[in-house]
């Protein structure tokens, strides 16, 4: 492998914490995806070189195959193997959705741990605290920083929440923009539409932020209400007398047994005991008003006047709406009326939700917020799951974050490494190699031997007849020796898994379908389409020489040889070497690292 330093000179996520990186590895199989990883843990390479420098490797410098494992590793720490976390691939190509969390969510310290680790973080969130004080003489930074009881009681101010929740979320979506993540289709909880709408490029950053921010001031300057979360659905609701009807306005329909209510606070009582005679499970929810409601129509003609100034421009991209529960169209985008009625009327989530596995079978839901309350809403649904951050109880939440990266990896998710280099001078350095899954060959060159060991796969390939063309037959034998289905005309014997043991095996069985080559013949021609060339060059001419001498050494496993005894087996089949060193041995790094001539 290059030990040499490969800089990136593209922008790339900057962390000042590089003792903790995402190590990811992946393999064919998870026999050897196992064996792989135990040959970290058992060298330790992180006692050898830097933490960041094994993440680059590993990250942009192996070939990502089917069976996947990543690990959140701090340098301080030895390296272990968790065989539950090593999973295939889904077939099919996951589709990336982000669902953006609504009021609620919010709690004081949110941002901490990425804003301390990521410059990128730094520099939106100070970027968008600049701006929100240009409209407003409060400071966000020290609530989005600092977790107390004092910062959570100011976020429970609906006019300080919904720009605090917006930041947390741009920050979000930068870093998983700088990972080459966009998302199929987005949709969002009541505020959550809004940030859908910013990332979708129907406002500014700018625009939308002081947006929010009079949004929340509209909001909290509303009678105080209550809002309650009910195990049931519609429907029960219905059943209530309509006395107890009048008391309420339907919020938001989160799941089929998920509906919320909203209720002047006078009323709360009264609802409250309608819903335990009715044995209707609720509980109440940390709202300061009743949102989404009839007690949000006296702000509505002044909120009209703001979005008719915030000029709403055509979305570039898909969002699912709140009011519909379908996807937007560009007329309810750039319409003041349907952001006003977005605030009066009940969010939508649950057919948001159902429209996107409608649209997109393979969804793979990925929550931007602060926790995990979207996730929870979505449990119910068919699709796998991910957040962004894991809640005010978890105190690492950068780390949380490297482990969902990781997480959407092993998915399938494609990521951009060449913006996840957490240091500018980050680069390749000699590492254990991908698992060989070693089997036990011996060597018997003799004839009598060698007819002994003929076995039904090899009879099934040598029933092919001669006739058959020269590409058919080279196909069926490098399928036969490589574990391959099937085989492309520029494909290489080497990139699809082959070695030196494989040529021998591959000029033995090619040799009973009359395809006659020498194994210095097919290192000189590795491609398919160039060794089929020279064999259709060469017709039926006659076989070359015996490739192997009279006084063919006794049987031994090829798995404990010195360099000694691999002189004398590759000068008996014409070639000459030079043996290099290498710091892990019968790999296929050191593989490369063997100078074959003729």
């Amino acid at each position: 492998m290059d030990k040499s330093k490969n800089h990136s000179t593209q922008t790339a996520v900057h962390s000042s914490a590089q003792d903790c990186q995402l190590l990811c590895w992946s393999a064919a199989s998870a026999s050897q995806l196992q064996q792989t990883v135990a040959a970290f843990v058992e060298n330790q390479p992180q006692q050898c070189f830097a933490l960041d420098d094994i993440a680059f490797t590993l990250q942009q410098g192996r070939r990502a195959l089917s069976v996947r494992y990543t690990q959140v590793q701090q340098a301080a720490v030895s390296m272990t193997l968790i065989s539950e976390k090593i999973m295939p691939v889904t077939a099919g190509t996951p589709q990336l959705v982000w669902v953006f969390a609504g009021q609620g969510t919010q709690f004081s310290g949110m941002l901490t741990g990425l804003y301390q680790s990521i410059d990128e973080v730094r520099e939106v969130v100070d970027h968008c605290c600049e701006i929100l004080r240009r409209f407003s003489d409060v400071d966000l930074l020290p609530l989005l920083l600092v977790a107390s009881e004092e910062h959570d009681q100011q976020l429970h101010n609906t006019s300080l929440a919904q720009p605090a929740l917006f930041i947390q979320a741009v920050a979000q979506v930068t870093l998983w923009r700088q990972l080459g993540l966009q998302p199929v289709i987005s949709f969002g909880h009541s505020l959550g539409e809004y940030c859908a709408a910013w990332q979708a490029g129907v406002w500014s950053l700018e625009v939308v932020l002081e947006l929010v921010c009079r949004r929340g001031q509209l909001m909290a300057s509303a009678a105080a209400g209550a809002m309650l979360a009910c195990r049931c659905d519609e429907n029960t609701l219905q059943k209530l007398p309509a006395s107890v009807q009048d008391l309420f306005d339907i919020a938001a329909f989160n799941g089929r047994q998920r509906t919320v209510l909203s209720v002047v606070l006078g009323d709360l009582a009264m609802l409250s005991e309608a819903l335990m005679q009715a044995d209707i499970p609720f509980r109440r929810l940390d709202t300061s008003h009743a949102f989404h409601s009839r007690m949000m129509e006296p702000l509505l003609a002044d909120f009209y006047q703001l979005l008719k100034k915030s000029a709403p421009q055509r979305p570039q991209q898909l969002w699912l709406s709140n009011l519909t529960g379908q996807p937007i169209t560009a007329d309810q985008a750039t319409n003041p009326d349907y952001w006003c009625q977005h605030l009066r009327q009940p969010v939508q989530f649950s057919r948001c939700a159902q429209t996107t596995l409608q649209l997109y079978p393979k969804a793979l839901f990925l929550e931007i917020g602060p926790g995990q309350n979207m996730i929870a809403l979505l449990a119910e649904e068919s699709a796998p799951l991910f957040a962004s951050a894991r809640g005010r109880h978890s105190n690492q939440h950068y780390i949380d974050w490297l482990d969902t990266v990781g997480q959407l990896w092993q998915q399938g998710i494609d990521i951009d490494w060449q913006g996840f280099v957490f240091q500018q001078h980050a680069g390749r350095v000699p590492l254990p190699g991908t698992a060989l899954n070693p089997v036990y060959c011996w060597a018997d060159v003799a004839d009598t031997c060698r007819r002994n060991a003929e076995v039904s796969a090899d009879q099934k390939i040598r029933s092919v007849t001669s006739a058959a063309p020269v590409r058919q037959r080279l196909e069926q034998v490098w399928c036969r020796v490589l574990g391959v289905a099937q085989v492309a005309e520029h494909d290489s014997f080497f990139s699809l898994g082959g070695n030196s043991i494989h040529l021998l095996e591959m000029t033995r069985l090619a040799a009973g379908q009359e395809l006659k080559f020498s194994v210095a013949q097919a290192y000189e021609y590795p491609q398919f389409d160039q060794l089929c060339a020279f064999l259709e060059r060469q017709g039926d001419a006659d076989a070359v020489d015996d490739l192997i001498s009279d006084a063919a050494p006794a049987p031994f496993s090829l798995c404990a040889l010195d360099d000694s005894h691999f002189e004398r087996i590759l000068q008996q089949v014409c070639l000459q070497v030079t043996l290099a060193d290498a710091p892990y041995a019968n790999t296929p790094q050191s593989e490369g690292d063997c100078h074959a001539k003729i």
